[in-house]
């Protein structure tokens, strides 16, 4: 049996997802989420647009598909390249709803819905969490260790180290997801927390209300 000490950030990564699968997640691999999947649209931003489109279709089932698309350009395209700004943005459609679409329908009715990005309810959402997730831009190139997502929304960001390693103390932690938010500002429009995990236990993985 492998000791703590042995095992590689690999194997880590591993347990993680099998401590979040235990908790209602779904494990996955990010080259199966990867662009040219029918996932992702793009190595630069980690949202996966084809389960958050569906997400929006399974939560706001009376709004037209086309409209959906274009709710979901609205949601996810930026109005700057603030990383803060952005994320208080998509929060506050998260929290309330997305209030951005009317239309007549064939009653001749305004219709001025507001759409659910995520339920209340556990049961309607898609729970993914994927390890080995990487983002490509301009010269920049990263490999988040384990990413969760709910309804194609990257929304934590686990990095993962080993117990007793020089690289894992709280200093290097914040400098590196530093160096994660200068580098990618809008990966990070729509996650609630960053987090860096020193691995010596899978009983701390966060937990799907579901």
């Amino acid at each position: 049996m492998t000791s703590n000490a042995q095992m590689s950030e690999d194997d880590w990564e591993q347990l993680a997802l099998e401590a979040l699968a235990e908790l209602g997640w779904a494990p996955t691999a990010g080259a199966a989420i990867a662009p040219g999947t029918g996932e992702r649209d793009s190595w630069s931003d980690p949202v996966i647009t084809s389960r958050f489109l569906e997400a929006l279709r399974r939560l706001n089932p009376t709004v037209p598909l086309d409209l959906l698309h274009q709710a979901m350009a609205d949601i996810l395209t930026p109005r700057s390249q603030d990383a803060i700004t952005e994320n208080q943005r998509i929060h506050e459609w998260v929290v309330a709803g997305y209030r951005g679409l009317s239309w007549t329908d064939q009653d001749g009715v305004e219709q001025n819905p507001t759409l659910r990005l995520i339920s209340a309810d556990p049961a309607e959402n898609d729970w993914l969490a994927v390890n080995q997730v990487t983002l490509v831009d301009r010269d920049h190139e990263r490999r988040f260790d384990v990413v969760l997502f709910v309804n194609g929304l990257p929304v934590t960001v686990l990095e993962l180290k080993k117990a007793g390693s020089a690289k894992a103390d709280v200093a290097a932690a914040h400098a590196q997801l530093q160096t994660y938010l200068r580098e990618f500002p809008m990966a990070f429009r729509s996650l609630c927390s960053l987090s860096r995990v020193t691995a010596c236990s899978p009983s701390t993985a966060p937990r799907s209300p579901r």
